[in-house]
């Protein structure tokens, strides 16, 4: 049962992250709210994951971390394809996206590894991490 559980925090995770990135154009549409609110109340969830849990946390928001992944090289086929003008700024938000993407996966790998002790400070750290790099690359997609 917590199997099932976790699996479908995980799904609503994943579904409610990639619909707010793509509302974002939508601005504070109804739909974008209700959507802000479901992913707030997902992160929600797994902020009450205990030490015990933290194998399903990392594995969750790596898959709230996948799709984000995939807008990302969106991104990237469309800075291949840019002005030499548009270039260098392209070159630097993909540098900012690549550094806040490492810095997720370093603070992921310290919750997978962190101790009773270290666990809330841990999990609170990936949360933020997690809303960095969502919140660059966001603006890179505006």
């Amino acid at each position: 049962m917590q199997h099932s559980l976790q699996r479908g925090l995980r799904a609503s995770v994943w579904a409610a992250a990639l619909s707010i990135l793509a509302m974002g154009a939508c601005g504070d549409s109804p739909e974008a709210e209700r959507l802000e609110h479901e992913a707030a109340d997902a992160w929600t969830a797994l902020r009450a994951y205990t030490v015990e849990q933290k194998d399903a946390f990392v594995r969750a928001v790596n898959d709230m971390t996948a799709d984000l992944d995939g807008e990302v090289e969106e991104l990237r086929v469309r800075a291949a394809s840019a002005s030499a003008e548009a270039r260098a700024d392209w070159d630097r938000i993909m540098q900012d996206l690549e550094r806040k993407r490492q810095e997720l996966t370093t603070r992921l790998d310290a919750a997978g590894a962190a101790t009773a002790e270290t666990w809330e400070e841990a999990r609170s750290r990936v949360a933020e991490a997690y809303e960095d790099f969502k919140r660059a690359l966001e603006d890179a997609l505006d």
